[in-house]
């Protein structure tokens, strides 16, 4: 069982949004504990009244909705009585016992699963604590209800298989095949929950995908003097259709005032994930292929990055967005450094030389003649070690099948200038286990002002010792099984 607790500043909005899954038949009204009457006696009014009646006790709280919703695995066959049993239980013991509720099944998923609604206005006027309710008394609840209702625990499940208890799956809109308010509030709810972005701009490029945009109105309008926001669907050419949806008729409120703290929010959580951006932007750079705006987009795609190029009306390229959707965070060029911005990407497109074939040519005779007369049979980190040393590098690509390709030439060297290994050496590299990852630690170390002072011998030293190092660590974390891994991970990396 996975439970959400929710709390809120609406108890109507919450009531609709069940009660409008009920007028739809995807949702039935299963129990009223704390009624007077019994479910089938209550109307919309009288179920609202008897949580309001209650909210209105204490004025000064604010936050007086609690929406809950408890998830089961799809394999268990639960009976409405039984889910009765299991609200009842856990209302008891997150302190809701003698509060009014109101429970509904829903059936727009598939797994069982239902929602409640309460408030946590007592009779007497005092509130129950919400403050970190969620985490402490309801998966307290949670751990206990499910032995005592044989409820597949959900500890069991991976977190990749616990997707499917989102009550929210965000899909693009097609205009007139869904009501257009329901679906662009569950496509602003999926966003905002699970996407990192820090400006309108970037919510709009993720909106996109959906065929949603996020409007705050021209310069003097009233929407925008007011600092409202409103949302409406995109067609096929990008064109608002329909009626627009204000921020504040949605049942979550993403106003523009609540989505600007999210933004300096999200400034901080996107952090982390930066790295990983620059670093597949600077890998499709140095591909030979890459040359301009498409190639980029495409050789990005497969590392799961989208890119946006921001156009005027003449066709010009004035910004660049970047969607990593595996991460879910969006960045502007020019947040990941100047060398990311438009101007500078695009300049290293067009700047990129196609070599001299002489060139070209001598670099593989250099570097054939290099390998013809390397003695292997020291081992491969003493030769990987003098192929760094000497000044040759070694880059890996994947080309447009998944497989993994090798690139020999001098680190100084241009992209272009790059020349493929033998299909006998990348066989040696392979068996070797020569990956990314070491070659960007040789390359800080050959790089560094500290290295450049060692001596010949004490280079070839350092860089056999970097090697041997690193496949020895490597060897051992393969051994390990997925919980050694997981110490492993936590442990500190090895100073080479």
């Amino acid at each position: 069982m996975v439970a959400r607790f929710i709390s809120g500043k609406s108890i109507e909005g919450a009531l609709r949004y069940n009660e409008a899954k009920v007028q739809k038949g995807k949702a039935n009204c299963i129990g009223a504990s704390g009624y007077p009457l019994d479910k089938e006696e209550l109307s919309f009014h009288k179920k609202l009244a008897r949580l309001c009646n209650l909210a209105a006790l204490n004025e000064r709280v604010k936050t007086n909705c609690v929406h809950i919703s408890l998830n089961f695995d799809p394999s268990e066959k639960i009976s409405d009585d039984t889910l009765l049993r299991i609200a009842l239980a856990y209302m008891a013991k997150i302190g809701f016992a003698g509060q009014p509720y109101l429970v509904y099944r829903h059936h727009d998923a598939g797994h069982p699963h239902i929602h409640i609604v309460s408030t946590n206005i007592q009779p007497d006027g005092k509130r129950i604590a919400l403050h970190n309710i969620g985490r402490n008394q309801s998966e307290t609840a949670r751990k206990e209800i499910e032995p005592l209702f044989h409820l597949v625990p959900a500890e069991s499940k991976k977190k990749e298989q616990q997707f499917y208890l989102k009550p929210v799956v965000a899909q693009k809109i097609i205009y007139g095949q869904s009501e257009t308010k329901a679906a662009i509030s569950n496509v602003v709810r999926e966003v905002l929950r699970s996407w990192k972005f820090t400006s309108l701009a970037e919510l709009n490029a993720i909106l996109d995908l959906y065929n949603v945009i996020a409007d705050s109105g021209k310069e003097g309008s009233r929407l925008y003097e007011k600092g409202g926001l409103a949302y409406s669907v995109l067609d096929e050419g990008g064109g608002k259709v329909g009626v627009p949806i204000k921020a504040s008729a949605i049942y979550t409120k993403p106003t523009l005032s609540k989505l600007k703290m999210l933004f300096e929010e999200n400034k901080e959580k996107r952090k982390p994930y930066r790295d990983r951006v620059r670093n597949c932007i600077e890998k499709a750079l140095i591909n030979v292929r890459v040359n301009s705006k498409n190639t980029l987009q495409s050789a990005l795609e497969r590392e799961g990055i989208n890119v946006i190029y921001r156009e005027n009306s003449d066709g010009k390229t004035y910004g660049i967005t970047f969607l990593d959707m595996k991460a879910k965070v969006v960045f502007n060029g020019s947040d990941l450094g100047k060398n990311y911005s438009a101007s500078a990407i695009l300049r290293r497109l067009q700047h990129k030389e196609t070599p001299g074939q002489n060139q070209l040519e001598e670099n593989k005779k250099r570097i054939n003649a290099l390998l013809r007369n390397m003695d292997f049979s020291k081992g491969f980190a003493a030769s990987l070690a003098r192929l760094y040393a000497k000044g040759i590098c070694i880059i890996t690509e994947k080309d447009e099948e998944g497989n993994i390709k090798y690139l020999l030439g001098y680190r100084t060297s241009k992209p272009a200038l790059l020349v493929p290994a033998s299909a006998k050496f990348s066989a040696y590299l392979k068996v070797n286990h020569f990956t990314e990852e070491l070659h960007n630690d040789l390359q800080k170390k050959v790089g560094s002002e500290a290295f450049k002072a060692f001596s010949s011998g004490d280079v070839l030293r350092i860089l056999t010792n970097t090697i041997k190092d690193y496949l020895t660590v490597r060897q051992e974390y393969e051994g390990m099984n997925s919980a050694q891994r997981k110490l492993k991970r936590k442990r500190r990396k090895p100073n080479w």
